[in-house]
């Protein structure tokens, strides 16, 4: 099995203890990432009894069943991501808006003027801390709000791409 970034060897050790893992599909382009049984371990007697118990787990709160299928579910062919449109005003986000149910979370290192109960130390890749003002917004299911905006918002990118003015 090729461990795909970012399914550590640690993830795969403990999935194997499981009787499970994530496998890529060699056969597919691109590749898909799939939740199969450890056929030699026989923990499970079939690939949908270990896709039960990674789901339930996950569902559960585990952070490692959580990532396979969030692995497993962004190479699918049938992965949509959803379309989010955030309304800032003066800084300040005034409304979320998406295609499907979305919880998103905007981080401000730039938070001088923030109230302090927003504020929280956020750690960095380098081990360091910084803080920032966070907030949290549950989308508003706007089914075609996004694609209201999009051609225009695409024409305006392709101007600029193409070196001509855009508003």
């Amino acid at each position: 099995m090729t461990n795909p970034s970012p399914w550590t060897d640690a993830d795969t050790d403990t999935a194997a203890a499981e009787g499970w893992n994530l496998f890529s599909t060699d056969n597919t382009a691109p590749k898909q990432l799939e939740i199969q049984r450890e056929d030699d371990l026989e923990k499970f007697a079939t690939d949908v009894e270990a896709l039960t118990h990674v789901y339930t787990k996950a569902m559960g709160g585990s952070a490692l069943h959580l990532k396979a299928l969030q692995l497993s579910l962004q190479t699918s062919p049938a992965y949509i991501p959803p379309k989010v449109g955030i309304n800032f005003t003066g800084g300040v986000v005034q409304s979320v808006f998406a295609d499907q149910d979305v919880d998103l979370m905007i981080i401000d290192y730039e938070y001088e003027y923030s109230d302090d109960e927003t504020l929280v130390d956020l750690p960095q890749d380098n081990g360091s801390v910084e803080t920032a003002s966070v907030t949290t917004h549950r989308a508003h299911v706007m089914p075609g709000e996004y694609a209201k905006y999009e051609p225009a918002v695409l024409a305006a990118q392709e101007a600029r791409n193409a070196g001509r003015p855009s508003p």
